[in-house]
């Protein structure tokens, strides 16, 4: 089963897609799907849609129990889970302090 493809968009950052998935269901409050309907400003000026930053960080997750070596010690992760960096995320990215 293929999942987590990276793509680039036309922000010209790289993104992660959903893939592997058969149904995704969330719940959000009203401000967060406000939130959600936004964009954010990245460092060389451009706007990132927040459903983008969503979508890649939802990819992220494990579809099963998987170990993550990533940082400083292992982490079991089980379906659901992801594991990854504020600062990780900021370099591919391109948002957040230079």
């Amino acid at each position: 089963m293929k999942r987590n493809t990276t793509v680039t968009n036309s922000e010209k950052y790289r993104f992660r897609t959903l893939t592997g998935y058969d149904e995704i269901v969330i719940h959000l409050s009203a401000s967060a799907g406000e939130w959600l309907a936004g964009t954010t400003r990245a460092n060389d000026g451009s706007y990132i849609s927040h459903s983008t930053l969503l979508w890649d960080l939802v990819s992220r997750m494990s579809l099963t129990a998987s170990v993550s070596e990533g940082f400083r010690h292992t982490l079991h992760l089980s379906p659901g889970m992801a594991q990854y960096s504020e600062l990780q995320l900021q370099a591919e990215w391109g948002m957040g302090l230079p």
